[in-house]
């Protein structure tokens, strides 16, 4: 009888030191995400808080200014920096607009160029998430496929005109609402699935307007930790 206690003991401890191992497994992988806005902001704050405990670590940072080039800056100053206080950033994704913004393809390139110096101890791997005109189309494919472009009318810009046209698909939306992710989770293999279509049909007509990558930091986590 006592035997049978001690055996039991041992495996149920067992089970517990394989279970801490697979979470101690799962929790190395840390990645930043950049954004430029508020929106976007509360978007992956939300996925975080339902992520948390499940595998991936995210810092969530939102830079001063709201041009591309200023997410990409910030996106590297602040991974070097946290390399050398903490643990390394394994990939950092820098979402941000085009709309009518001046840097955006400086942003792009910069990016693409980016090499740390030999005294940089961060080996962070960069990635753009690029939404053209804006944010708005990610969410716009939540509910239908599109290949309209956007340009500028009178006085609303690119990404106003795409604000008008999610609100008549979503209108509850606003920039500013913090539970935008889960009111749109049931929707998000639609929207992965139009963006890649929208993809590839834009490298058939040479355009990428209208086009969102965000779908690549969706299938990123799936890849990595098996949900969201």
């Amino acid at each position: 009888m006592g035997s049978d206690k001690l055996f039991q003991k041992r495996k149920k401890k067992a089970e517990v030191d394989l279970q801490r191992r697979e979470e101690q497994r799962l929790t190395t992988i840390t990645i930043l995400i950049v954004g430029e806005g508020v929106t976007e902001y509360n978007y992956f704050n939300e996925m975080r808080r339902i992520l948390r405990g499940k595998g991936i670590n995210i810092v969530l940072e939102k830079p001063r200014g709201s041009a591309p080039i200023s997410v990409i800056d910030f996106a590297i100053d602040f991974a070097i920096d946290f390399c050398e206080r903490n643990d390394d950033i394994d990939y950092a994704f820098c979402v941000f607009d085009q709309d009518e913004h001046p840097t955006f393809h400086a942003a792009l390139d910069k990016l693409n160029r980016y090499k740390p110096s030999a005294s940089v101890r961060s080996k962070t791997v960069f990635k753009a998430i690029p939404s053209i005109p804006c944010f708005e189309i990610w969410l716009f494919i939540h509910f239908t496929y599109t290949t309209k472009g956007y340009a500028r009318s009178g006085s609303k810009s690119p990404g106003d005109i795409a604000y008008d046209d999610l609100l008549r698909k979503f209108p509850q939306y606003s920039k500013t609402m913090t539970d935008l992710f889960s009111k749109l989770k049931p929707k998000l293999d639609t929207a992965i699935t139009h963006a890649k279509r929208l993809s590839k049909y834009n490298a058939t007509t040479n355009t990428t307007n209208p086009s969102t990558n965000m779908h690549e930091i969706i299938e990123f986590i799936r890849e990595k930790v098996g949900v969201i």
